[in-house]
């Protein structure tokens, strides 16, 4: 039996090629692969505990099923969509990794985090410990 293998250089272009990425598991949670097929436009179609905070539903990114006849379901509608409706999921998919998944967004969160720490420090800017003189 032949194993598809898929090289790491060449997952996006594999992604980006898919119809859709089906997640068919009841726990594994939301794994990279499926940020990965987001960001190259590919709808995710996934079991609802397995989409944390409701991201694909309540973002329109594929569907969040409860169920496996549901499951099966989305997968015909997303397969059966007409191009313009396709398009339209694919760029929501794109624009939502952009503004929610790059690195630029998670480092805005990480300072609007840390700047009231900061501000509540003793001493902004200067380390937690000052060096006590020697020889006075």
């Amino acid at each position: 039996m032949d194993s598809l293998l898929v090289r790491r250089a060449d997952v996006q272009q594999f992604l980006s090629e898919a119809t859709m990425l089906l997640c068919t598991s009841d726990l594994e949670g939301f794994s990279n692969v499926l940020l990965e097929a987001l960001a190259t436009g590919t709808p995710v179609v996934t079991r609802r505990p397995v989409d944390p905070d409701l991201i694909v539903l309540r973002h329109a990114l594929g569907a969040s099923a409860e169920d496996e006849l549901a499951l099966s379901k989305s997968v015909s509608e997303i397969w059966d969509m007409d191009a313009n409706e396709y398009n339209a999921i694919a760029t929501r998919c794109q624009i939502y990794v952009k503004a929610n998944h790059s690195p630029t967004a998670k480092a805005r969160e990480l300072i609007a985090a840390l700047t009231p720490l900061v501000a509540k420090s003793k001493r902004p800017g200067q380390p937690l410990e000052q060096p006590i003189p020697i020889g006075r």
